[in-house]
């Protein structure tokens, strides 16, 4: 594959939910190390997703695909809050072993304008598998995700996050989202020096770099569902839809 180009048919994939869908700009993430920041994430309507994550060393630009492989679970609080969680695959060039990644998933943002926080948890990894569909791939996998990020963080343990910085609408990238990403990566950053220099220096490359602004997302547990259908849940101040 190329440094544009993802490594292979996603095939499958689920609707997304509409608060979702955007384009996200990753200011953090567990292999930090290892990855320019920001780099974009592009979460479609049709339960797709994809980023390009430009290496430290400028040697490579990953790119990676994903798919919604099971009915969301979301649970929306009455300040704002909302999780979503679901079972999902995902792959990326330059990846030794070509394999395909099953997760559990997990998104999170605390409110409207907050960044959002996206951990994934791996079941399974197939190896030779990208040039195959991933529903494929995954089905001796597939499973009912724990409830929630937390759970899933005790049964499974080892998730990658990222976060993102407040997500915009596909194709909406403006000045307002720009000084969201500054925002974002102060926060990400705030123990680490020349971070007022970063935040003018990616808002003035943000016009040019729109394709690697991307938002902040936190994945959290999904039960499997094939119903279609939303069903309330009714707890204390809070609601849970299984889509």
């Amino acid at each position: 594959s190329s440094d544009t180009t993802p490594p292979g048919p996603a095939g499958g994939g689920l609707p997304t939910l509409p608060w979702m869908v955007g384009e996200c700009s990753t200011v953090w993430n567990t292999h930090v190390e290892k990855y320019q920041m920001p780099y974009r994430v592009l979460f479609q309507p049709d339960g797709k997703f994809f980023w390009w994550a430009p290496y430290v060393d400028g040697s490579k630009v990953e790119v990676g695909e994903g798919a919604f492989l099971s009915q969301p679970l979301a649970t929306l609080h009455a300040d704002g809050s909302w999780e979503t969680g679901y079972f999902s695959a995902n792959r990326y060039t330059h990846d030794p072993a070509n394999a395909t990644l099953c997760t559990c998933e997990y998104v999170s943002q605390a409110g409207l304008g907050q960044q959002r926080i996206l951990t994934d948890y791996e079941v399974g990894s197939v190896p030779n598998s990208q040039h195959l569909p991933m529903p494929e791939v995954c089905a001796p996998f597939v499973r009912q995700c724990p409830v929630d990020n937390a759970t899933a963080s005790w049964m499974i343990g080892g998730g990658f996050t990222e976060v993102y910085a407040p997500c915009v609408p596909l194709g909406a990238w403006s000045w307002a989202s720009c000084q969201d990403l500054v925002l974002g990566v102060a926060l990400a950053l705030v123990a680490v020096s020349g971070v007022s220099w970063l935040a003018i220096h990616l808002c003035r490359e943000a016009p040019r770099r729109a394709g690697f602004a991307a938002d902040q997302e936190g994945y959290l547990p999904l039960g499997v569902s094939h119903s279609g259908k939303w069903k309330l849940f009714k707890q204390p101040r809070v609601s849970v839809y299984e889509v």
